[in-house]
């Protein structure tokens, strides 16, 4: 495919995504997907428009948007000066869902509406005010009807709304509807309680939403609700209504994290997501695109547990959305470091395609000296410190431990006295990787000018490290044996004396 193609088929995407009002994080998922499907020999240059255009109706499905593929075909359609048809058939949304990682094709939420109102027993009248209801929801703000912990909620919730609405909340309660969405009483209560704050208890008064309902007894309800929870009641158990994967419909504040943590699947990763969401309080649109990163993130991302790998992705999809929620946030609600998080954003980036901002080592330097009142030849020394560092060409430390370690360095032969733990609180870098971060530094600026690569008339740390006290409280045994060598070498360029404890200490590698 050529990169033409790719852009008019992006031009496309923009184009009919704000016609039929798809959320921007909806629209970012099936760019991504578009690029997986590039990549896809199958799929060539004549394909591709019916392809994304499959690909963006799963991504609705998967948001519980009241999007039909008919609704994508005409408006795609429109987009080309020609009589082009494109067509999203059942085919084609399972060939693409194939190519993109998806379990299964997901419900359309009309679909999850009618299935969980007949398995409770609603009438067709109800269940068309819910349908109603659903598609006003989305004309006032779609990223809140994306916004749901599943489209089983939301078709769950509106089913609430509908019966609330005609007075026969207690006939059609939320704990039998939370039931056959396998949701829970309790987000289908938040998710009805979000709908009804979106479209107003005034608008929801309108004669549109009401119906004459026919009466029901209650052993037919209880019926209806405790059939629809069995593995045989052909209705919410069904293909057809069963499209919610384990994340979607595991409460969030009971998910077992320890357990989640230890399996590194998609469905355990997304359910870590929506827990660290919901903790965190994180925008929904974060969420979406969050959950859209991980079916390329797993088995590509060197995280070890499903926790860190969400955790990398909601940290990721804030910094593209322009958040403030970083590593050391996200880190303090769990067992592991932000290095961990750290360290897997860049690899992320990778698996998905993506450009995720990070902080470079410069700015977390500025921070430092900002927060800590350093002086400005601290600042200036250790962003020198780090111009001239080379010795980390594997990404052994991340930029918040590289910056607190040459702050370390600079604040060290500056003789300014700077608190680790400190350091590493506003860095969030852990204090022994700071430490080591130093030592490298150390190591890789006295190398440096012992070969040459750095002149020894440009470095303003010669005098205090080299022919100080401060030398033998720095680093390791390895580094002290640099340090040595370093000192051997500055002393033989001015013709002083080399004494035999410096000798000893240069030699004793040998």
């Amino acid at each position: 495919m050529s990169s033409q193609t790719d852009e008019d088929v992006k031009s496309r995407l923009e184009r009919v995504s704000e016609q039929l009002q798809v959320p921007t994080n909806t629209r970012q998922i099936t760019q991504i997907r578009l690029d997986q499907l590039r990549n896809v020999p199958e799929i060539d240059d004549e394909d591709l428009d019916d392809s994304v255009a499959a690909a963006l109706a799963l991504s609705a499905r998967e948001d519980g948007l009241p999007i039909n593929a008919t609704d994508i075909e005409n408006a795609w359609a429109e987009t080309f000066d020609d009589d082009t048809e494109i067509s999203v058939s059942n085919n084609r949304l399972e060939t693409i869902r194939s190519h993109i990682d998806l379990d299964e094709v997901p419900a359309h939420p009309n679909a999850l509406i009618r299935s969980f109102g007949e398995a409770v027993g609603m009438p067709d009248e109800l269940i068309d005010v819910a349908h109603r209801i659903l598609y006003d929801a989305f004309d006032e703000d779609p990223t809140v009807v994306a916004g749901g912990p599943s489209p089983a909620a939301t078709a769950g919730a509106v089913l609430s709304l509908a019966a609330l609405v005609n007075g026969a909340g207690e006939r059609y309660e939320q704990e039998a509807l939370g039931k056959v969405s396998g949701t829970g009483m309790v987000s289908v209560r938040n998710r009805s309680r979000d709908l009804k704050n979106l479209l107003g208890e005034e608008q929801l008064r309108n004669d549109r939403y009401r119906v004459q309902i026919a009466e029901t007894t209650d052993d037919d309800q209880l019926a209806a609700a405790d059939g629809a929870g069995s593995d045989d009641s052909g209705t919410a158990s069904s293909t057809t209504a069963d499209t919610e994967t384990e994340s979607d419909t595991a409460s969030p504040s009971t998910a077992d994290a320890e357990d989640t943590g230890a399996d590194l699947t998609v469905d355990a990763v997304e359910t870590e997501v929506d827990t660290l969401v919901e903790e965190l309080d994180i925008g929904a649109s974060t969420r979406l695109l969050a959950r859209g990163m991980i079916s390329d993130a797993v088995g590509d991302v060197g995280a070890e547990t499903a926790d860190e790998l969400a955790a990398a992705t909601v940290v990721a999809a804030s910094r593209i959305e322009g958040g403030d929620i970083g590593p050391v946030e996200v880190a303090g609600t769990r067992e592991f470091e932000p290095r961990a998080i750290s360290q897997s954003l860049g690899t992320l980036g990778e698996a998905v395609d993506i450009d995720i901002p990070r902080r470079s080592a410069g700015e977390i330097v500025d921070e430092l000296v900002a927060e800590l009142e350093l002086d400005d030849s601290i600042q200036e020394e250790s962003h020198s410190t780090l111009e001239r560092y080379d010795g980390d060409e594997d990404g052994e430390y991340t930029a918040a431990e590289l910056a607190a370690g040459a702050v370390m360095f600079a604040a060290t032969v500056g003789r300014t006295q700077v608190d680790i733990d400190t350091i590493s609180a506003i860095s969030g870098a852990e204090p022994s990787y700071i430490t080591d971060a130093m030592n490298s530094v150390v190591v890789s600026l006295c190398l440096g000018m012992v070969r040459g690569d750095i002149a020894y008339e440009d470095c303003d740390w010669t005098t205090d490290l080299l022919e100080s006290e401060l030398s033998p409280n720095l680093g390791d045994s390895d580094t002290g044996r640099i340090i040595a060598l370093a000192k051997t070498f500055a002393a033989g360029r001015e013709g002083r004396y080399i004494d035999e404890s410096t000798l000893d200490a240069v030699l004793g590698d040998d």
